[in-house]
C-alpha cells in the first residue's frame, strides 16, 4: 500500500501518490513494479557529458509477475537513505525484466551523489508506473522536449511508429545545447525517414562550423526554439485533424512552450511529463 512517506514532497507533476494498478487484458500478472522491489545494474554507460545510462533488471524470483511500464511514465527510484526521485525509462524489455534510464549529473544533488555511488551489480529500489499520460491511436502528436527529458517522450515515439495500425503524425521538437550535447542523435535522424514522423532539433549554441558536422538530411537549426516555431507547428497539425502536446523538460522550458500555445490549443490537449 502507497503511504505519505513514499512522496518526495517536491510537488512533482506525476506522484507517486497517483500510481494507480494497470489493467492489461492481455496479462493478468501483478506488475513487479506494484511495490518497491530491488533491481540489479547490470549496465553503466557514459553517453554524453554528465549523463549516464544505466541499466537495471529485476533480482528477484519473476515467474509469478510481469513488468509494465507505458511510454511516458515514471518509476520511483528510492535510495538507502530513503530519497525518492522519478527517471523515466527510454527502454524497457519485459521478457527480461529489464529498463534503462538516463541519470544527469547534477553536482549538488543528493539522489546524483547516491547513484554515483554505485557499481555494477548493487541493487536499487524501484516503484510505479506514475504518470496520467494515455496516447490515443491516430491521434496526431506535438512533442516538445529539452535535454535528458528526451528519455520521457522515447517510448511514446517509437510505439507509434512500431504500430502498423496507428497513423498518427509526430511533430517533434528537441532542444539542445549543442551536437555534442544531443541524446539519441542517431535514432531521431532514423525515425525521420517515418513518412508520419516530422522531426526538428534546435541547438542554442550550435558552433561555427555546424553545418560540417551534420549528417546527410539531418534536421538540425542551429538556434533556439522561438515562439514563432511553436505557433507554426500549432497551426499545422490544427489543419490536419485532431491532435494532442506532449512537454517534458524544466519547469521554465514547460511554462515557454505552454505562454506560447496561448489559448490555442485546449487545456486538455495538453501533456506534461
Amino acid at each position: 500500500m502507497i503511504t505519505e512517506s513514499d512522496c518526495c514532497g517536491n510537488g512533482c507533476t506525476n506522484c507517486i501518490l497517483d500510481t494507480k494498478p494497470l489493467q492489461e487484458e492481455d496479462d493478468n500478472r501483478p506488475n513487479a513494479l506494484s511495490i518497491y522491489r530491488k533491481y540489479n545494474i547490470v549496465k553503466i554507460l557514459d553517453l554524453k557529458p554528465n549523463i549516464t545510462k544505466y541499466t537495471f533488471q529485476l533480482t528477484e524470483n519473476c515467474d509469478n509477475l510481469s513488468l509494465r511500464i507505458p511510454p511516458g511514465h515514471h518509476i520511483m527510484m528510492r535510495s538507502t537513505e530513503l530519497l525518492i526521485r522519478p527517471y523515466s525509462p527510454f527502454s524497457v524489455t519485459t521478457a527480461d525484466f529489464e529498463f534503462e534510464i538516463l541519470v544527469n549529473d547534477c553536482p549538488n544533488g543528493e539522489m546524483t551523489k547516491y547513484i554515483k555511488g554505485l557499481n555494477l551489480g548493487d541493487s536499487v529500489e524501484f516503484r510505479g508506473p506514475v504518470g496520467k499520460y494515455q496516447h490515443k491511436v491516430n491521434r496526431n502528436v506535438v512533442i516538445f522536449t529539452h535535454g535528458v527529458a528526451i528519455a520521457s517522450v522515447f517510448r511514446i515515439v517509437t510505439s507509434i511508429l512500431e504500430n502498423q495500425e496507428d497513423d498518427s503524425r509526430i511533430y517533434f521538437n528537441a532542444c539542445f545545447q549543442d551536437l555534442e550535447h544531443i541524446l539519441f542523435r542517431n535514432e531521431i535522424h532514423s525515425w525521420n525517414q517515418f513518412w508520419n514522423f516530422d522531426g526538428l532539433i534546435y541547438l542554442s549554441k550550435g558552433g561555427q562550423d555546424f553545418k560540417d558536422k551534420l549528417k546527410y538530411k539531418e534536421a538540425v537549426l542551429n538556434r533556439r526554439l522561438l515562439e514563432e516555431d511553436i505557433e507554426r507547428t500549432i497551426l499545422k497539425v490544427k489543419a490536419i485533424g485532431d491532435f494532442e502536446v506532449v512537454l517534458s523538460g524544466s519547469k521554465g522550458f514547460e511554462n515557454f512552450i505552454v505562454n506560447s500555445i496561448g489559448n490555442s490549443v485546449d487545456k486538455d490537449q495538453i501533456n506534461v511529463l
